[in-house]
């Protein structure tokens, strides 16, 4: 089965569920959930087949990494980005957004990529570790698990509940490449 129709039809279901169920016990009709639920069957699948679950596929990206050899080390992360707003009401401000995803050590990269709850904002995000000049603990984050990978251009951060294992993953692949 195609993942965005099994992706599609478990959110109907649940959204169904839970609007049917919470109308009944408000009106107190008792045909009435049952209708509501029907209803969001109806409507809510087709919905979020074409529109909230479009880009399950990680076709997008460059790496796909299903069974890869190239692997050495991945995790789920949560990656940090910086976006600066332009508009009158903003003006010059800078705020930080989270996006989680997966992030991969290759032979010579650091590939971040989005998952697939990151509709509007999928992101690849690809590091060589030769560009990379510092791995820094705890570098601004208020969580605590935090780490983040310095090249002479950017700053790139990440959250992670196995930040130290990345560090030094990450500096002996650095290591073997000198």
């Amino acid at each position: 089965m195609d993942k965005r129709l099994k992706y599609s039809i478990i959110a109907a279901v649940l959204l169904s569920v839970t609007f049917g169920t919470y109308a009944f016990f408000q009106s107190g009709i008792p045909g009435i959930g049952w209708f509501i639920g029907v209803l969001f069957i109806i409507f809510s699948w087709p919905l979020s087949y074409f529109r909230l679950f479009n880009n399950v596929k990680t076709s997008k990206f460059n790496y796909n990494f299903e069974d890869s050899k190239e692997v050495i080390y991945t995790t789920v992360v949560n990656y940090y980005d910086e976006i600066y707003y332009s508009s009158s009401l903003f003006s010059n401000r800078k705020t930080t957004t989270s996006m989680g995803g997966q992030l991969y050590l290759l032979n010579d990269r650091l590939v971040f990529q989005t998952n697939s709850l990151n509709h509007f904002a999928r992101r690849e995000v690809i590091i060589f570790i030769t560009d990379v000049y510092c791995v820094s603990i705890d570098f601004d984050c208020t969580f605590g698990k935090s780490f983040a990978v310095e090249t002479d251009t950017n700053k790139y951060g990440f959250y992670s509940g196995e930040r130290d294992e990345w560090k030094t993953q990450i500096l002996r692949r650095k290591a073997a490449l000198i």
